[in-house]
């Protein structure tokens, strides 16, 4: 059965991100990592479901979660959670 791990990279990713929306608005950014937690099991169960972005780097994929870009990719039994960033970051130089 594959699961996933989220990179130290990705973890400060989203740390940063839920930060910066807590400012605001805490169930907002409670909501968000809800919705990034349930996207990370999907695509830990589904490795195929987002798309492919192997033009960045080869196996690499991205699924959505409103604004941000979570970037993984299937590894034997597992899917790492490389980057999460926000749609607007270059991602090119990022990833």
């Amino acid at each position: 059965m594959p699961r996933y791990t989220v990179s130290p990279l990705a973890r400060e990713d989203i740390k940063s991100i839920l930060k910066y929306i807590a400012r605001d608005n805490r169930a907002a950014a409670r909501n968000v990592r809800l919705r990034m937690t349930e996207k990370f099991r999907i695509v830990g169960h589904n490795p195929e479901f987002g798309e492919a972005c192997d033009e960045i780097r080869p196996g690499l994929r991205f699924t959505l979660v409103g604004n941000y870009v979570i970037y993984y990719r299937h590894e034997a039994m597992n899917v790492l959670i490389v980057r999460v960033l926000h749609g607007a970051r270059d991602r090119d130089r990022l990833l």
